[in-house]
Parts: C-alpha cells; sequence; structure tokens
C-alpha cells in the first residue's frame, strides 16, 4: 500500500514542528522543509528511528526559483504529494519611525505571502492532474482585521486566506481539497519574542491535534481555539472609530517601548 505524501513547510519549529510529529508514522512519508538544517535533522532522526520515514529539505523559500526546482525533484521522487501543509511563516514588528520596516515587511511578503503561493500553484497543478490532493494553509487571526504595528503581517495572512477562499472556488471540478487554518496564539518561538497580551495561548502540539482533526475532516475554514473565533468577529466588525481609537493607543504604547 502506497504511504501517503505529506509535504511541511517551517517543519523545524512551533506548528510545523508538531505537525511534523504528529503525521510521522508508518503510515506516511513526511517531506520537511525549513531553514535549519540541524534542527530538521534531528526531527527526522527522531522520527525515523520511532518507525516513521521523513527527509529533511533545507531551503529559503524565498529564493523562489530555487524553492520550484525542490518543489519538481519532490513531487518526482515522492510520486506525487496527497498533502501540502504551508505553514512557514515570518512575523515582525513595525514601528513608527522605524528604520528596518522596509527590510521587515519584504521578508513577510515574500514568505507569507508570494513564497506560499507561488509552491501553491506549482502543487496544485500536479494535484489536477491526479484529480485528487488537499493543500492546507496557514493563515492567522490576524487576518481579520489590519493590526497596529502588524499591518503587512495582517495583510500577508488576509492576502493568503482570500486567495484559497478563491482557489477553492476555482476547483470545483476537482477532488483537490483546500483548508484555511486560522491560529490564535500558540505558544512559539514568535509570539515568545512579542510582549503584547496574547490570549487563550495553546501549546504547538494541541494546536497540532486540532489542525490535524480539521485536515481529517477535510474544513474549509479552521479558527482555533473556539474563543478566537468570538474575538476574530467581534474585530472584524467593530465600528471604525472604536478599532482605531484602541488601535492608536496600543500602536502608541508600541512605538514608544521600541
Amino acid at each position: 500500500m502506497r504511504k501517503k505524501q505529506i509535504l511541511i513547510t517551517g517543519a523545524s519549529t512551533g506548528i510545523g514542528k508538531a505537525l511534523a510529529y504528529k503525521y510521522g508514522n508508518k503510515n506516511n512519508t513526511l517531506w520537511l522543509i525549513a531553514r535549519s538544517t540541524e534542527k530538521l535533522n534531528t526531527i527526522v532522526k527522531e522520527i525515523n528511528e520511532n518507525g516513521g520515514y521523513a527527509n529533511a529539505i533545507t531551503c529559503d523559500l524565498t529564493d523562489i526559483e530555487k524553492m520550484l526546482d525542490l518543489s519538481k525533484t519532490i513531487e518526482k521522487k515522492s510520486q506525487g504529494i496527497d498533502l501540502l501543509i504551508v505553514n512557514a511563516g515570518y512575523s515582525s514588528r513595525l514601528f513608527y519611525h522605524g528604520n528596518d520596516n522596509i527590510i521587515e515587511a519584504k521578508k513577510m511578503i515574500n514568505l507569507n505571502f508570494s513564497s506560499a503561493i507561488v509552491m501553491i500553484e506549482f502543487f496544485v497543478q500536479q494535484m489536477i492532474k491526479r484529480n485528487s490532493g488537499h493543500i492546507v494553509g496557514v493563515s492567522s487571526i490576524a487576518g481579520f482585521r489590519g493590526l497596529p504595528n502588524a499591518g503587512v503581517y495582517s495583510a500577508t495572512k488576509a492576502g493568503l486566506a482570500t486567495y484559497l477562499e478563491g482557489l477553492r472556488a476555482s476547483l470545483g471540478n476537482y477532488k483537490v481539497y483546500i483548508t484555511d487554518i486560522r491560529p490564535g496564539f500558540v505558544d512559539t518561538p514568535m509570539t515568545q519574542e512579542k510582549n503584547n497580551p496574547q490570549p487563550f495561548m495553546v501549546t504547538p502540539k494541541n494546536a497540532a491535534e486540532m489542525i490535524s482533526k480539521a485536515i481529517s475532516k477535510r474544513k474549509k475554514r479552521f479558527t482555533f481555539p473556539k474563543p478566537m473565533i468570538f474575538v476574530g468577529c467581534v474585530a472584524r466588525n467593530i465600528p471604525n472609530f472604536l478599532f482605531d481609537y484602541f488601535s492608536r493607543k496600543l500602536a502608541s504604547k508600541l512605538n514608544k517601548e521600541k
């Protein structure tokens, strides 16, 4: 019986790492992508020693041409990726005034949006040929509204979510499934760097459990934890004058803390 071929990006830390361990069993072959060779090799070694089968692929996904070449190689060696989880992401707070804003903005746009969409577009074409497959994009609750000092991050995640929605509508005639995962706060290196309030925090392991269940049910979109669904709805629908008032106060505080 053919093993399920699963590709996970951003697999060396946080949610991606937890998903690698979640799917790292005898029924699956994993293709794990991240920038850190050392971290990936450790994860792959542990998975393989416990009866799974995983491959480590080191790549800076913002190098679009290299990423596409690797994607073609993985598709050929795997004889077809069945589940693609585009998880890699970068978050950085921008400050006003901020000398590094352009550099940080480019990093977020290139990884969270540009490379994510290009990778998905490559693999979706392969899945269409086989009339089977599942694509999962990890966006964020930050995409519900433009957050103070995180406008670029919010925009990249909102853009990814909108793209996934449009892609799902475009694939109605094929058995290729699209899932948009919208996490709240997860205890990862990315969130650990922030000192702003992060309510309803969950562990990467718990996040992986919830995400894997949503994938198995082929959910179209999945926001977690549950309280963040309410928070997201409130944020999206709160009147502009109230949103702007509280956002300006938080932004003023953040800019002073720089």
